[in-house]
């Protein structure tokens, strides 16, 4: 039993530095560009929530250095902030950039290539790393060591195992011990340890005499008797630990003070000053103090990272800002700017059924708007027995810039999205809600169809969109259209 749960140990310390390493390259990167996914393609939207690469590719990784890796069907590629292939899909696996050089695999053996596509005349290698300050881990006849930039070694290959440099120094197993080294290659801190992982904030976590414990960088155990199971790399003066007494998550500090108390169902590292936390089953944010921030309401919630944070919610992806508002609504399907150059014309046909009076055939186009205002003229029977019939009227209006881009937006808002859920009204009803959405930009159109079922109540989500058309387009109207009961 102490086996298995010490892999378990051994296999979340790992990602835990992976996700350390990630983090790095990710906070390094400007391009304030989020990956998003719509109908199973993957694209990018920016910090206010717009579309700015279409979503067209299987797969993405996050931009390092300008660039992102991106599959289309079986190979990968390397894209630019614009969309644009840099690199043609060619690899079976790529890396994200680092120091001008990324990690690919092609046809089974590893190599690292440049921001122009050049492979680098390195041999290929079994297995490898990425690189970090300046040094990369590469396996060569079966044994780990490291090369420089230009594919010099650094000392012979003598390695069992490696892990990447960080501040200074690398994790190497020899004869089933973990010590470090210096990017010269020379021994830092003798194998002792059962495990060993990266150094962040001066510590590092190790595995020694079967529990898990800190390390300073000259090799000190911290910790004589450690009050934890599990724990992170310190991240901001803090360590998310998993507390020995009752299982529960918290913070200590490089002392070993508790600064947060174990109370958490589950957590994760501190970054920008918030972490994500999980109580009750579902997960929100703190901040250092401990006191909640963004309240307990998501099914999983990642780090912010340069002001927004991944969640997800009832298994839907969206992106949050740090006071909790949604930047990409959950299951969202649209942004602004999802078409390919700028708006052109635009057109939407509202349906309201025979229930209300209302807008249709909204057009727009040469800075004209042209539309269809209706109103019930109570002579036509609805399902419920009373009357009504709607009088079409088609009027137009001259926009000015101002009103023309307005309404466009409109046109494109976050919250047109894709309606899943419909509120039925348990009974017979002749009410049927629908928004068309057309648009045309740079030669090419796009059309999308909001609808809800027969015999259905209005969705919320509905309201939100009718009432942002007619917020524009009303222009005789200074109250919403009357409905029937």
């Amino acid at each position: 039993m102490k086996k298995h749960i010490g892999i378990v140990v051994i296999l979340i310390l790992t990602a835990a530095a992976a996700f350390g390493q990630v983090l790095d390259r990710r906070l390094a990167d400007s391009s304030g560009l989020y990956e998003v996914r719509i109908n199973l393609k993957s694209g990018f939207i920016d910090r206010e929530g717009r579309m700015v690469i279409r979503p067209l590719f299987d797969e993405v990784g996050f931009f390092s250095e300008g660039l992102a890796a991106a599959r289309l069907q079986r190979f990968w590629g390397y894209i630019d902030t614009a969309g644009r292939w840099v690199i043609q899909p060619r690899f079976d696996a790529a890396g994200c950039f680092g120091q001008g050089l990324a990690l690919i695999n092609e046809q089974g053996h590893f190599g690292y290539v440049d921001a122009k596509g050049n492979l680098l005349p390195f041999a290929p290698f079994r297995a490898a790393g990425e690189f970090f300050e300046g040094r990369a881990r590469v396996m060569l006849n079966g044994r780990w060591g490291f090369i420089d930039a230009k594919g010099n070694r650094v000392g012979a290959p003598l390695y069992d195992d490696a892990r990447d440099f960080s501040e200074g120094l690398a994790a190497v197993k020899t004869r089933g011990q973990w010590g470090y080294i210096d990017p010269d290659g020379k021994l830092a801190i003798p194998p002792r340890f059962d495990d060993a992982f990266r150094f962040q904030e001066g510590l590092a976590l190790i595995v020694h005499q079967g529990a898990l414990n800190f390390i300073d960088k000259t090799g000190r155990v911290l910790f004589p008797t450690p009050p934890f199971t599990q724990a992170l790399g310190f991240f901001e003066g803090l360590s998310m630990i998993r507390a020995r007494s009752n299982g529960r998550f918290g913070y200590i500090d490089a002392a070993g003070k508790t600064i947060i108390p174990p109370r958490f169902e589950d957590a994760s590292s501190f970054w920008a000053g918030l972490a994500p936390v999980r109580l009750n089953n579902r997960w929100g944010y703190i901040d250092k103090a401990g006191a909640v921030v963004i309240n307990f309401q998501y099914d999983s919630a990642e780090a912010f990272i340069n002001g927004l944070a991944r969640v997800t919610v009832l298994g839907r992806e969206a992106y949050i800002d740090r006071q909790g508002n949604f930047i990409w609504k959950p299951g969202q399907q649209y942004g602004v700017a999802s078409m390919p150059g700028k708006v052109e014309e635009a057109s939407a046909g509202v349906e309201f059924g025979y229930s209300m009076g209302g807008l249709t055939d909204i057009s727009v186009k040469d800075k004209v708007m042209t539309y269809k205002s209706s109103q019930d003229k109570g002579d036509h029977p609805h399902a419920d027995g009373t009357a009504g019939n709607h009088v079409f009227t088609t009027e137009t209006k001259a926009l000015t810039d101002p009103e023309l881009q307005s309404l466009l937006d409109a046109f494109t808002e976050n919250h047109f999205f894709e309606l899943k859920d419909v509120y039925g009204d348990g009974g017979a009803s002749d009410r049927n809600y629908g928004i068309t959405l057309q648009l045309k930009a740079g030669g090419r159109e796009k059309s999308v169809l909001f609808k809800s079922t027969p015999g259905a109540m209005e969705p919320p989500e509905f309201a939100a969109i009718e009432k942002t058309l007619l917020d524009f387009v009303l222009v005789k109207f200074k109250k919403n259209p009357r409905r029937s009961p």
